[in-house]
């Protein structure tokens, strides 16, 4: 294997651990690679076929090796992506039972909550891989409390969040904060903006 089909493979196998990581981690520090990664797969992938091209009554078949890496390792991506959202629902289902008991407490009163969106200072055995929890109760007596746990480029912020109504309406407060929103189970979403 040539060096220019090690670079390749490294980038190709570089990018979809990026992508894992990221999807995982729901946005941080790995966003930085990938938005590097995303500038030099073009430019390796057009590098490959002038390689190719130039090269091919030499070498034929062989030199295509770089531009097939290149295209398994961008059909990778995307199972590489699922597999990332199937890690990050497993952490939260780990994780569920002690988002319950946060939210136990701010039902029960034991945290107060109003109506305006505070933050709770929770130690970090009470709120796993979360950086800030927010809760409020809403003008219609519903609570929501955000557990947020990713953010990513440009100022945006992914979690999960509990609601005690039935259906998240338009128009509420708790939807002009989370305009995107999947159901997880009975009163849980995970949210983005």
């Amino acid at each position: 294997m040539t060096s220019f089909a090690k670079l390749t493979m490294w980038v190709a196998i570089g990018t979809n651990l990026c992508v894992l990581g990221f999807v995982v981690q729901m946005g941080g520090i790995l966003q930085l690679p990938i938005m590097l990664l995303v500038l030099v797969y073009p430019i390796l992938g057009l590098a490959a076929l002038v390689k190719a091209g130039m090269s091919w009554r030499k070498q034929q078949w062989p030199v295509l090796l770089p531009v097939g890496i290149l295209a398994a390792g961008l059909v990778a991506v995307l199972p590489s992506g699922w597999l990332g959202h199937k890690i990050c629902d497993a952490i939260f289902w780990h994780n569920l039972p002690k988002y319950r008991q946060v939210v136990e407490r701010v039902q029960f009163g034991e945290i107060l909550v109003t109506n305006r969106i505070q933050r709770l200072d929770l130690p970090r055995s009470q709120r796993p891989r979360c950086y800030l929890v927010f809760a409020t109760r809403e003008p219609d007596g519903e609570t929501s409390v955000e557990f947020l746990i990713g953010g990513g480029f440009p100022v945006k912020h992914t979690g999960y969040m509990y609601y005690s109504g039935d259906k998240v309406e338009k128009g509420s407060d708790v939807r002009s904060r989370w305009p995107r929103g999947t159901k997880m189970t009975d009163h849980w979403y995970q949210i983005g903006d």
